[in-house]
């Protein structure tokens, strides 16, 4: 169940590569998976990584501390990519639903180990392949394909998630060609073609794809077919041509079918993110409208948890747009209360709602002592008493209420 877009860090010199990590659901826990590629020519027996984990509004939890896990008796063999032992995760992580992820050390079955230099690694975005996607994608370009091809400053990933520095012309995990993956398979020339891709080139190429695209030599048609066992055979009668012309109709029809299922799909997931984008700017009406025409689950994400979302943080704005207009009328008792309203994760809001409680606090407690410097202890008391009904646990309340009374 992916919610948010995992970043990994790399530095296309370091060899062993987190090419992708994800929570998902396993059993009743929760667990971080995470695939490896090791493209060393050693065997890799040991890994750390740094997680930071993100909440659904984005936002990262524990105050940005950085997990370290350590996956100990590994036997990740060379050249390959693997899948690491799921990380259960405890009851601290619930709240989780993004990763930040980079390897920061690797041990090698010959004992020599790296130690891997974060100022030197850049951040990638990796995108999200559905699995039917991927299998359709895997038969025209390989049984190695992992996801899309992209260039992002001086580093670009390959299609097998290998990431490269923009100096290297070829992979070098799977040999492929930078021109041929940035120039047709990056995640828009995907969707703009999908199965349009190479239908007129020789099929073992697509599987391969290690060559320049301009370098593949023009072959004789008759030379194909005699490959492929028809030069010889005699034409088909007209029956079994418009048998086979049925079937070809067929084929069409539903590869049709399924691109546009996956152009829906790429369209839901693109307005849930103007969705995402709408509420960090507080647009809730937006967002709002937005969510009205989405399914009931995007990319495994119930949108009623996500609508019901939205509403907390709808009533979290009303709240603090209330309690401003109570601060300039004066009543700030009620301000305060409405200020208590405001949520945690009304990242527009929060912050200046905490400050706002502190200054009428201060306000009050100075009110308060002028009452008891007066005689009127009575009168401090009260208002006190009136704060800590809305704030019970206020520690500063408590505490100046009793220096103020024992005086």
């Amino acid at each position: 169940m992916r919610t948010l877009l995992t970043k990994v860090r790399v530095n296309p010199a370091n060899r062993v590569q987190v090419v992708d990590a994800y929570l998902a659901q396993a059993d009743t826990d929760f667990a971080l998976v995470i695939d490896v590629i090791n493209d060393t020519d050693k065997t890799v027996t040991f890994l750390k990584v740094d997680v930071l984990f993100i909440n659904a509004f984005g936002k990262f939890i524990f105050d940005e501390t950085v997990f370290h896990h350590g996956y100990e008796n590994l036997d990740l063999k060379p050249k390959s990519l693997s899948y690491l032992p799921y990380w259960i995760l405890d009851e601290r992580h619930h709240t989780a639903r993004g990763v930040r992820i980079r390897i920061s050390e690797v041990h090698f079955q010959d004992g020599t180990r790296n130690y891997y230099d974060r100022t030197k690694e850049v951040s990638l975005t990796v995108p999200t392949v559905p699995k039917e996607k991927k299998d359709e994608l895997k038969k025209l370009f390989g049984p190695d394909f992992y996801t899309y091809g992209e260039k992002s400053g001086n580093v670009w990933r390959c299609i097998c998630g290998f990431t490269n520095s923009d100096e290297e012309a070829i992979c070098h995990h799977c040999s492929r060609s930078k021109d041929f993956v940035l120039s047709a398979v990056t995640e828009r020339q995907v969707n703009k073609k999908l199965f349009q891709l190479y239908v007129n080139k020789d099929r073992d190429f697509a599987d391969r794809a290690t060559t320049y695209e301009e370098t593949i030599p023009i072959r004789p048609l008759d030379e194909i077919d005699l490959e492929r066992g028809i030069g010889s055979e005699p034409a088909p009668s007209k029956k079994k041509g418009a048998f086979f012309f049925l079937i070809a109709a067929v084929a069409a029809i539903a590869l049709t079918l399924f691109a546009f299922r996956i152009y829906d799909g790429v369209s839901t997931r693109r307005n849930y993110d103007k969705a995402q984008n709408f509420i960090a700017m507080g647009d809730y009406a937006a967002a709002e409208a937005i969510y009205d025409d989405l399914p009931p689950t995007v990319d495994n994400v119930d949108m009623a948890l996500k609508i019901q979302e939205l509403e907390t943080l709808k009533a979290s704005d009303a709240s603090y747009k209330k309690a401003l207009e109570l601060s300039r009328a004066g009543d700030s008792l009620a301000a305060y209360a409405a200020y208590k309203e405001v949520v945690e994760e009304d990242r527009n809001n929060y912050a200046n709602a905490k400050a706002m409680m502190e200054s009428i606090q201060s306000e009050a407690i100075a009110r308060a002592n002028r009452y008891a410097e007066e005689g009127n202890k009575k009168d401090a008391e009260k208002l006190f008493d009136a704060f800590l009904a809305l704030d019970p646990k206020n520690e500063r309340l408590s505490e100046a209420k009793d220096a103020v009374l024992t005086r």
